[in-house]
């Protein structure tokens, strides 16, 4: 261009004395020769060209893909460069990220910030995770971290899976630079805590616009493997869009083929896999029981208040316009946002009826970090102005105003700071720049209409004192519904209470049967004067003075030692039960030693009145019942004593329902007999007969 425009070589069809047919001109645009191209170009018009012009497509030797839109422009966007500068006044530029306009979403923005050099006196107060290359103090004297070092992170994970046993684990990674370093640094720690890496899946860059073949071929790997592997704990590290193959290959697992990954899934602090873009659904199923580490946040008083009265037309907040249509499905004309066969926005829609996967009304990790940030600068400048102040009353002829304060000098109010935010924590960074602050851990809750709650069960903060630092409330922690017995506290608490009082009940009602019996018939002898216990008197009040005894071991054991639910990580090595702790052994063998007691009374009683003269005698098919009822349980104690985990459950189920089915089957099954089969036996004259005999 500077040839034609410039006069600075040979006119173009011109080298070296000979004419050449032009083919192209190749050169860069200045504001120079820039208004000239039209022209030129209508004058050395090459028509033969334009069809192979446009449908060239190849890599140059760099690697990169070549070719020509239908506006005839390359397809090619900008670097982002640093201007890095020596102490001995040289310089260099290191290319730190690029913007690609046409790039595949959320790779059209690319930035290292862990690259970046910044100028020594600038105050940078880092609100998200940062590279290790940030960390040198030395070389970032004012960088500022409102996010706890991830060094905690490390710690919370192998702490985590410490706490229930999980030895066995596959892990999940991004295929980048920090997913390989993830792994460099956590893998020491996993072998020193005997935490053994089964295998390991690194997640390729994924997006909508690849080719099916194309996404198939890098999805392969980790489908086959979640198909085929037997570990139930993974460990995922990544961010949004690193992970967005393993959400791929989630959604076809459970959409797909209906078999969702009900595995427990370990996620941490950058990977919020709640976040979706508006008309994804979320693999609820598969993530349901989830742990995750998230940035530590707090309830923020006002917060909520301040999301439920937003309007788009009255808050100019920014992006509010563009995802409040998104988030509602509605248009916004006013702000040039319409959209085909949607209603306009009302201003009145509440952020609140929005599900948990596009909006969330409690404040985030990030949010609260940067909530911080802004409180902490605030405070530094209002040092600033505290100290100028003073300063202003020693010489009354110097102005100072905030416009005026150069970010250098905030350094130092910076690093002094120590403030209780509105939500009442103290907020102040250590010697290192960091702000004293952890990890929450949240556990995922999906319920059957298919929304979701995320819930903190403990937390990971290297700043308190020891013992504290790794918190973790077990029984809050929802499950997956693929774990073995999974009772909350209500069932520990009421299971063997019920099993108690039931069957105490039970076996109370068939000793007062039996004694009834025994009464009836010496109510008949003269002199003994039992006439007054015939009827439902004894009987209503030996069932009501047996249950309450029981009534009141039970609300003894409730009071003292209550039963809780507990993790058994040893019965089975590749799985976590569920399991109700008795709280009180005592107590328990009490309550089943009271109703022993009940059982052999009637057993006794039974025995003792079988050979009372009747026709249908109920003592005898009595004293037989709780015979083998007594057997039963004698035998439950040995077997249950010796066994472990989930077995302990199946010999107390398996004694209930053969001393019930028995003590029901030998005492009702005659009568059922003659009442079905043998009906001729069932007529007074027969009974009148049978007991004339007797006498």
């Amino acid at each position: 261009m500077d040839l034609l425009f410039l006069g600075n070589g040979h006119p173009l069809n011109y080298n070296c004395g000979r004419k050449a047919k032009v083919l192209a001109a190749i050169g860069g645009l200045t504001s120079e020769n820039s208004q000239q191209m039209a022209t030129i170009f209508s004058i050395y018009n090459i028509p033969q060209l334009h069809s192979f012009l446009r449908n060239i497509r190849f890599n140059n030797s760099a690697g990169e893909e070549i070719f020509f839109n239908e506006k005839g422009d390359l397809e090619e966007g900008y670097d982002i460069i640093n201007f890095v500068r020596f102490p001995n006044e040289s310089f260099q530029t290191i290319r730190v990220g690029s913007v690609n306009p046409v790039g595949p979403v959320g790779q059209r923005f690319v930035l290292n910030g862990s690259a970046i050099t910044w100028n020594e006196k600038f105050n940078q107060l880092s609100y998200g995770s940062i590279g290790p290359a940030l960390r040198d103090k030395s070389r970032f004297p004012s960088l500022y971290r409102m996010v706890p070092n991830e060094d905690a992170q490390y710690d919370g994970i192998v702490q985590l899976l410490k706490h229930f046993g999980w030895n066995w684990i596959g892990v999940v990674i991004s295929e980048d630079d920090s997913g390989e370093s993830f792994l460099q640094t956590l893998k020491p720690r996993l072998v020193q805590n005997h935490i053994c890496i089964v295998w390991t899946e690194m997640i390729p860059i994924m997006t909508q616009f690849l080719p099916k073949d194309v996404r198939w071929a890098r999805m392969r790997s980790i489908y086959w493997t979640l198909s085929l592997s037997e570990i139930n704990v993974i460990l995922v590290y990544g961010d949004r869009q690193s992970l967005e193959g393993l959400r791929l290959v989630l959604d076809i697992f459970e959409f797909g083929e209906m078999q969702p990954q009900r595995r427990v899934w370990v996620t941490t602090a950058q990977w919020d896999f709640t976040a979706l873009p508006a008309g994804i659904k979320m693999t609820t199923k598969s993530f349901s029981g989830t742990l995750s580490l998230r940035l530590h946040t707090n309830v923020v008083p006002g917060f909520e208040n301040f999301l439920e009265n937003m309007n788009p037309y009255q808050d100019q907040i920014y992006f509010i316009h563009q995802f409040w249509c998104t988030a509602f499905l509605c248009s916004l004309p006013l702000y040039h946002l319409n959209f085909p066969n949607w209603e306009v926005c009302s201003g009145g829609e509440k952020l609140r009826s929005l599900p948990g996967s596009v909006f969330e009304m409690g404040m985030s990790g990030q949010s609260y970090s940067t909530y911080n940030a802004v409180y902490a600068v605030a405070h530094a400048l209002h040092a600033a102005f505290s100290s100028s102040a003073k300063q202003k009353r020693k010489e009354p002829e110097e102005k100072w105003s905030l416009q005026n304060i150069q970010s250098w000098q905030l350094h130092s109010f910076l690093t002094n700071i120590r403030f209780n935010n509105t939500a009442g924590e103290e907020i102040f960074f250590n010697e290192k720049g960091d702000l004293e602050a952890g990890y929450d851990i949240i556990n995922f809750v999906r319920f059957p209409n298919e929304s979701f709650q995320t819930s903190q069960v403990g937390s990971v903060n290297p700043a308190a004192p020891v013992g504290q630092r790794f918190v973790l409330n077990g029984s809050a922690i929802k499950w997956n519904e693929k774990f073995n017995q999974q009772p909350g506290t209500l069932t520990c608490l009421l299971r063997q209470m019920v099993f108690g009082i039931v069957f105490c009940v039970s076996v109370a009602c068939v000793l007062a049967k039996t004694l009834t019996v025994i009464v009836a018939f010496m109510a008949t002898k003269p002199g003994l004067g039992m006439g007054r216990w015939v009827g439902k008197r004894l009987a209503g009040s030996l069932i009501m003075v047996s249950s309450l005894i029981q009534a009141g071991i039970c609300a003894i054991w409730l009071i003292t030692s209550p039963p809780f639910p507990e993790f058994d990580m040893y019965s089975e090595t590749d799985k976590i039960l569920v399991q109700c702790n008795e709280g009180s052994d005592l107590m328990f063998y009490l309550v089943l030693g009271y109703m022993g007691l009940l059982a052999l009374l009637s057993f006794l009683v039974a025995f003792f009145a079988r050979k009372l003269p009747d026709t249908f005698n109920e003592a005898k098919l009595i004293a037989f019942s709780m015979l083998m009822f007594c057997s039963v349980w004698v035998s439950f104690l040995p077997s249950y004593m010796s066994t472990k985990g989930k077995y302990m459950v199946a010999v107390e189920v398996f004694s209930i329902l053969v001393s019930s089915g028995g003590l029901l089957g030998f005492i009702f099954l005659p009568k059922c007999y003659v009442l079905l089969l043998r009906p001729d036996l069932n007529t007074k004259e027969q009974i009148v007969g049978n007991k004339v005999r007797c006498r």
